[in-house]
């Protein structure tokens, strides 16, 4: 195929168009390797690439590729890039001139460019060679298991229909997750052979009642309570709403996943204001199971109305923030990082009982009362000031072998600027590339 002197092209033989994937001469071996052929690969969008990245996919990565090529080519755009190295130290300020902008200008102007250049090819790729049952119900599914659910479905009319009625096995069949990667080869021939539904799923350990979940959510069965799908919503935006209040709390609290999953619909209607809920009702829950809670006047019961839920969670959080430290055996260790200053914004360690509830007491909210979690080495306390004013209260936690963030919240559990939380991000960013 004519190439056009682009550095991604459709690819084609003799029975047609396949893919997308490097038609660039000038490549090495390597790099041809780090860029294959689109289609036919997972974590695909397999639609038209938005403005933004949302997440990151074959698609991206190839329109990241054709930006890089083309501002290679662009003289202007180079020398600019060159004054950005030279000017590390004053990076800031060089952003804001006339030049900064001018570079910025180029950089996006060149990105729109390439993905409408990509968005073509990929509108056409889609049009030619896409299986169009299998592309209809593949999009539907979310965006990391899309491309192997188009891939199974494009099998045979028994696979389209598996995954069509149980979006949960199909997933579990065709996407070898861990778990179940193993059994799926079989899985996958029991669906050629017509087995029954059942039988597939009771061999892949999947139970009946996962058919209730809608396409979008269906990867995420994983640690789902069994006990609480009675209460599964029916409509797509309410079961996502479900499954992210449920699994966020209620994994290690039988009582707490119970009460999440008969009363999340009831809490709000948008994920972020209700997993912000249920992260401090979860410190008022946790500290009712203590041998000797403190400023508990009446613990939760499931079988609680979110009405005496928010009243009894507010009343706790008003008595705990006010409350003095007392004599405590807990002995808070080192911090996890010195206190340190970004974007004019200081942060520094709680690194006593006393300062936890002091800041507790300052910023009304019941920070105080994580001094077990702290003392255990589950977490560690920062505050985030400017000057003398307190703006933040910062909850950093260890997942998965690296330090993050869990909670940033401001005084009265409010949520903090935009500012603030980017400046938490790129200091503990910072601190972990150190």
């Amino acid at each position: 195929m004519q190439n056009d002197n682009r550095p991604v092209d459709l690819l084609s033989d003799p029975k047609g168009i396949y893919g997308i994937g490097i038609a660039h001469d000038e490549l090495s071996k390597g790099e041809r390797e780090c860029y294959p052929h689109l289609i036919f690969r997972r974590e695909a969008l397999l639609h038209a690439v938005p403005k933004r990245c949302f997440m990151m996919t074959y698609e991206w990565e190839l329109h990241k590729f054709m930006l890089n090529e083309a501002l290679k080519r662009n003289p202007r755009y180079q020398e600019l890039a060159e004054e950005v190295e030279a000017a590390k130290q004053g990076e800031e300020v060089w952003r804001k001139s006339e030049r900064g902008k001018l570079y910025r200008k180029i950089r996006w102007g060149e990105h729109r460019r390439q993905l409408f250049n990509l968005n073509g090819m990929l509108k056409r790729l889609i049009a030619e060679a896409a299986e169009p049952d299998a592309l209809r119900l593949a999009r539907r599914f979310h965006p990391v298991v899309r491309e192997n659910i188009y891939r199974g479905a494009a099998i045979s009319q028994r696979a389209l229909q598996l995954i069509d009625a149980f979006p949960v096995l199909g997933v579990v069949v065709y996407c070898r997750l861990d778990g179940w990667w193993d059994r799926a080869p079989d899985a996958a021939q029991m669906v050629e052979r017509g087995v029954r539904l059942n039988q597939i799923a009771s061999f892949m350990e999947i139970p009946m009642w996962a058919r209730k979940l809608k396409p979008a959510i269906a990867d995420w069965l994983c640690d789902l309570p069994d006990d609480v799908h009675y209460y599964i919503p029916e409509k797509t935006w309410e079961q996502r709403l479900w499954v992210s209040a449920v699994k966020s709390e209620g994994v290690d609290n039988p009582e707490f996943a119970y009460w999440i999953a008969r009363n999340a619909l009831k809490i709000g209607s948008r994920i972020t204001p209700v997993l912000d809920f249920l992260s401090d009702m979860n410190d008022w829950v946790r500290e009712a199971k203590r041998k000797k809670p403190r400023c508990i006047t009446r613990p939760f019961s499931p079988d609680m109305s979110v009405n005496t839920v928010r009243t009894e969670n507010e009343l706790w959080h008003e008595a705990i923030a006010k409350r003095k430290a007392a004599k405590s055996n807990y002995k808070i260790p080192a911090p996890w990082y010195p206190a340190g200053q970004v974007n004019g914004y200081h942060i520094v360690p709680l690194d006593s009982i006393e300062e936890l509830w002091k800041e507790g007491r300052a910023m009304h909210h019941c920070v105080g009362s994580y001094d077990c979690e702290v003392a255990a080495g589950n977490c560690y306390m920062y505050s985030v000031r400017e000057g003398d004013n307190r703006l933040a209260t910062v909850e950093l936690v260890r997942k998965q072998g690296k330090v993050m963030p869990l909670q940033i919240r401001a005084a009265c559990n409010a949520e903090p600027s935009k500012d603030v939380k980017l400046a938490v991000r790129k200091w503990v960013s910072e601190l972990r590339a150190a």
